[in-house]
């Protein structure tokens, strides 16, 4: 009977997962990011449908998390459901296509992640006379907010799709003010958060 029971195909998942060269090595000798991915390797050795990962950049550096995120995201992309918690949220964000935030057990927002951050288009504007571009966007029709960041920056909140860039490149331009930085920004979901948890 046991001979019947598929082994799992170890190799396989150490490459997945990028350790199939460091197989022989001892486990003392593995960084962080490396233990990290074999805990996921670990779990994906009984081919589960659906696995949980709890923090799983938590304490890595720069290099690690976007190993462990690239190998979430590729897991992900083999039809496996990963179900992540972290308060990492720039990190949920990028390797997530649905959130759910919760506040002391109780569900407050729950939908694709371009849903939950679909309610403002933020525009970040510069310009060599930054108090003249903030002054200039307080009265600028249709704007929902106006804020002064570090160095030359303004922030300004337009409900979604209700602006274009080509017509704030305009207006600024009629009010004598030549921009040098305009992009078009969406909340980001640790906004959201802090929205959604006041």
């Amino acid at each position: 009977v046991i001979k019947d029971i598929a082994q799992p195909d170890i190799d396989g998942v150490l490459k997945t997962v990028g350790l199939y060269e460091r197989r022989t090595s001892p486990f003392s000798s593995y960084s962080l990011g490396m233990k990290q991915r074999l805990a996921i390797a670990s779990c994906l050795l009984g081919d589960p449908e659906v696995m949980v990962f709890d923090e799983p950049t938590n304490g890595l550096d720069p290099n690690g998390i976007a190993e462990i995120r690239q190998l979430i995201t590729t897991v992900g992309a083999s039809g496996k459901t990963i179900i992540m918690a972290s308060h990492m949220l720039d990190e949920v964000e990028k390797v997530c296509t649905h959130v759910a935030i919760l506040k002391k057990g109780q569900l407050l927002a729950s939908g694709h992640v371009d849903e939950i951050l679909a309610n403002d288009d933020i525009v970040e504007l510069g310009a060599s006379k930054a108090d003249h571009l903030l002054k200039a966007m307080q009265h600028m029709p249709g704007q929902q907010g106006v804020f002064q960041q570090p160095g030359h920056k303004v922030l300004v909140h337009f409900k979604q799709d209700s602006i274009q860039l080509a017509d704030i490149n305009r207006y600024c331009f009629e009010q004598g003010i030549v921009l040098d930085h305009l992009l078009l920004k969406r909340k980001s979901l640790e906004a959201k958060f802090m929205e959604l948890t006041k």
